[in-house]
This record gives structure tokens, sequence and C-alpha cells, in this order.
């Protein structure tokens, strides 16, 4: 009898794109259709792990677990564990994702997820995760990573990272993440123990931070930066953002105003070098609780006229020193400080930063223009320049 042509296919063909395709409880069913498939789902590429892969106590879906890696014969893509367990000790479910991730890692797995679906519980992150070198995809869930193996050299090929519901600590984040230099997508949602988080990746281009709920400070520094989310951060204390010349803000700018609003407890923010595009001054309106913001006046350039039509749009009554970086002496950047000026109240010290001009006559105009502004009663002004090193000169200007 001849054999029929889809049995005549490749074993590579047949793995990865058939039975990878199917849930890996009906992939097994598959090795009894004849010899020619029993031991192709040995092969296959992409293993997960669920609740409803086998049947049984936990007991036999452990077994089952094991056995299906013991025979598994291919390099892994992907290896996807979410398993609700119960009914076993959390120590041995700890043992047990120990052996199961240390057999990914012999297979040169390059996507992790682990999700732990014991209901109300963390499990120690596996230390064999460590030995993975070639991931690029990890996603973790409902564990604890509070500490890095000293043997731990970093995940070099790594370029989407996946943190929720995980118990960790600002180090160990910066630390990961500094190890991870080809990181391009990091997010951080609901994660227990961040205080004061940093985020410095060259390549990083989408991040997002979801859901610190203790107060917090958040400074990022990724000169690849495309996308950028904060949400859900109510005692978040502190927002910096520098360095981050690619980002584009007309899409992140949604995304920050989003997480800054519901941030009421917000009193620093620091927006430099954030690419060419002009915000809004939306991102300041619901700042009620900010006492220091520094930024480059470049940011709101744009928005100028707007600024002189409608004379006061936004109300900082907390805010208490201002830095601004000057870059050009024009009208525009005099239209800001007015503005400031107008809506701080109880502004205390704003410090500008000026280039060295050469061109003096500029420089000249702007702070006839400067000194002709009027500012609340306590403010004091202070000039900055840049001539071997800074040095700081007080303006005297009209109150209000």
């Amino acid at each position: 009898m001849a054999s029929d042509r889809l049995s005549a296919l490749p074993d590579n063909l047949l793995s990865s794109y058939i039975l990878s395709k199917l849930s890996l409880r009906d992939a097994t069913r598959c090795s009894v259709l004849s010899s020619r498939w029993r031991y192709l789902c040995t092969l296959i590429p992409n293993l997960k792990f669920s609740s409803e892969c086998f049947a049984g106590d936990a007991e036999a879906k452990k077994q089952a677990i094991d056995t299906v890696l013991f025979f598994h014969s291919a390099q892994l893509e992907s290896f996807e564990l979410s398993v609700l367990m119960n009914d076993m000790e959390k120590g041995n479910i700890s043992e047990c994702l120990q052996r199961w991730v240390q057999s990914a890692s012999l297979k040169r797995v390059k996507q992790i997820a682990l999700g732990n679906a014991l209901t109300g519980s963390f499990l120690d992150v596996p230390t064999s995760l460590f030995s993975c070198e070639c991931l690029t995809v990890l996603k973790l869930q409902f564990f604890f990573f509070t500490q890095l193996p000293p043997y731990f050299r970093g995940f070099r090929c790594l370029v989407t990272c996946s943190l929720s519901f995980i118990y960790t600590n600002d180090d160990i984040l910066e630390h990961l993440v500094a190890k991870c230099p080809l990181l391009e997508n990091l997010t951080v949602q609901h994660c227990v123990g961040l205080s004061n988080v940093k985020i410095f990746a060259g390549n990083l281009k989408y991040l997002d931070i979801t859901g610190v709920q203790g107060k917090s400070s958040v400074t990022v520094n990724c000169p690849k930066l495309v996308n950028f989310i904060v949400h859900d951060c109510p005692r978040m204390s502190m927002l910096e953002l520098k360095s981050c010349g690619s980002l584009h803000l007309s899409t992140t700018e949604l995304n920050v105003l989003k997480g800054i609003s519901t941030a009421k407890y917000l009193k620093k923010v620091s927006l430099h070098e954030l690419g060419r595009q002009a915000p809004s001054l939306a991102i300041l309106e619901n700042l009620v609780s900010l006492e220091e913001l520094s930024l480059e006046s470049k940011w709101f350039k744009n928005h100028a006229a707007r600024l002189e039509a409608s004379n006061l749009t936004i109300s900082l009554l907390s805010l208490k020193k201002v830095y601004l970086k000057v870059s050009n002496f024009d009208k525009k950047e005099i239209s800001l400080l007015g503005c400031l000026f107008k809506s701080a109240p109880f502004l205390q010290t704003m410090t500008l930063t000026v280039p060295r001009c050469s061109q003096y006559t500029h420089e000249q105009s702007f702070l006839k223009q400067l000194l002709a502004l009027k500012r609340p009663r306590e403010t004091s002004v202070y000039i900055a320049e840049k001539q071997e090193g800074y040095c700081q000169r007080c303006l005297s200007m009209p109150y209000f």
C-alpha cells in the first residue's frame, strides 16, 4: 500500500507546521496514527504545558511533563509552562521547575514563559533559568525574584522581557536590564518591592511600567526608546526621562499623561532630550502635587501661540523649583517663561541654563525681555552659563 502524501513530508515540516499547531495533548495522540507518526511528537519545537494538557491528578501531570521532556530530541524554540498543582507541596513544585527548566536549557531553548498558577503563592525563580544562554524571550508571572546567581553572565540574546506580579527589588531589576545588551521590549506590571526604578538600556525601544503601588520614583535613560507607558502608579513621586531621543511623543504623550494623571503624589518631573516633536502642555495639567520641574524649552515652543492666546492654561500651585534649558533666545521661550510664572504663584526659584552664544546681542535682547516679565514675589531667577563650567547670576525682576 502506498503511503499517503502527508506522511511523505519531511519530519521538520510535519513537526513544525502541523503538530506544533495542535495542543500538546492532541499532538501526542497523533503518534498512534502509524509507525511514521510514532516519534514525530518528540520533534515539536514549541512545548506548551497547561492544566488542560493531561488528565489525572498533579502527580500524573508531573510525570507526563517529565516524560515529554525526557523523550524530546530536537532543539526547543519555546517552552511555556502554566500548570495548576494546588495539591502538590510547594517545595516539590520548585524542584520540578528546576528540573524542567534545566532540561529546556540543555535543548538551547529560545523562549521561556513560566506562569505560577498556584493560588495565592509566589515561587522562587528556578536558578537553572539563568543558564539559558540562548533566550530571546522571557516571561515570568507570580515568582520571587530577589537575587541573581553569582555565575550569571547575562542574557546576551534577550530581546523581550515581561515581568508580571513578581516580588523583586530595584537592584535586581536594574542589574537584570544592564545584563541584557540586546533588550528591546520590557514590561514590568504589578511587581512588588520596587521603589526606585532605574532603567538604563542602550537598545530598549518599548517600556511599560504598570501597577507600582508603593511610593516610588522612575528614572529612564534609553536613547532608542520609541514608546513609553507608565500607568496605575498612584504614589509615584518622581518621573525622570532623559536621553530618549527616539521617543515618539505623538504616541507616548498620551501614555505618559494617562499614567501621571493618576500619580497624585508626583512631586518631581524631569524631561530632557526626548526627541524633536513637542507635546502639548496638557502633560502638566494634572500634576497637582508637582514641586520640581526640569525640562527643555524646545519641548513647548510649538505651543507658544496657544500660550499667548489662552494667557493661562495650567495651574501648578505646588510648584517651587523650575530648571529650564534655554536653546535659542527667542520669543517662544519668553512665552513659556511667562506662562510658568503665571501658573505657579508660589514658585521660589527658576534656574535657566543658557548656551554660550557667540551672538551676544541675541542674549542681551533675551535678557531684556526676561526682565520685563512679571513674576511672583517670592521667586528668584538664576542664569547659569556654560563658560569653563557653570556660573550663576541672579536677576532682579518686577513682581506681580
